[in-house]
């Protein structure tokens, strides 16, 4: 079912925002696990898992697949493929 979903973004994205310059894939993280506990606080997401690197890049795979350029931290915004587009939308500095 999330297949279909990435699937569904990415073709969404690719179709209908001509603006956008991808998809930036950031893996859900519990870095704030600790300070959640250190404040008395629940931390209702603790059920959830980060993914793991094959999940990550099956995901990414997909994005691809549908014809959408993917970030991802790999890749990150200093990408050879995306600094044209950064340059054009005045994102990039120049020089």
């Amino acid at each position: 079912m999330e297949a279909v979903f990435k699937i569904g973004t990415a073709k969404f994205v690719r179709n209908h925002i001509s603006d956008a310059l991808g998809i930036e894939m950031l893996p859900y993280h519990n870095l704030g696990l600790s300070q959640y506990t250190a404040l008395g606080l629940d931390y209702s997401l603790h059920h959830i898992k980060p993914p793991n690197d094959a999940h990550m890049e099956m995901l990414r795979d997909l994005i691809i697949a549908a014809d959408v350029f993917c970030i991802t931290p790999g890749n990150g915004y200093e990408s050879q493929s995306i600094q044209p587009r950064l340059k054009m939308v005045g994102y990039a500095e120049t020089g």
